[in-house]
């Protein structure tokens, strides 16, 4: 079985992104992401509107990493802390070597080739 470890946080690079550990600066961000209509169209979920509430929920994303049952990334272009979203792998079946992963990506930054072919 697999064994798996996400301590010390992997924090990941690639030629246009850094994938890093969120932090309580991005709370705001994150109330976008779970408030806004555009970005949750596809994603079947109640809008969290409040601060407090993306607060909690990056909370709970901090005790499912501790327990190493899920991991998620803040995506940042290089040198520019802004979050345009984050990618995490979640659902994780260690058994099985396989996980889930969700992500999404800022409606400014879309059609840039971020996610997929440039």
């Amino acid at each position: 079985m697999l064994s798996i470890q996400f301590t010390p946080f992997p924090v990941l690079h690639t030629t246009r992104l850094v994938l890093h550990q969120l932090t309580a600066a991005d709370a705001g961000a994150i109330q976008f992401f779970r408030s806004d209509p555009e970005f949750l169209r596809y994603i079947p979920r109640t809008p969290e509107p409040t601060l407090a509430q993306a607060q909690q929920h990056m909370q709970e994303l901090e005790e499912l990493l501790s327990r190493n049952e899920a991991i998620t990334w803040g995506l940042s272009l290089p040198g520019q802390p802004a979050l345009l979203d984050t990618i995490c792998l979640w659902k994780l079946q260690p058994a099985h070597y396989r996980a889930e992963i969700g992500y999404g990506l800022h409606p400014s930054y879309s059609r840039q080739g971020l996610m997929g072919k440039h």
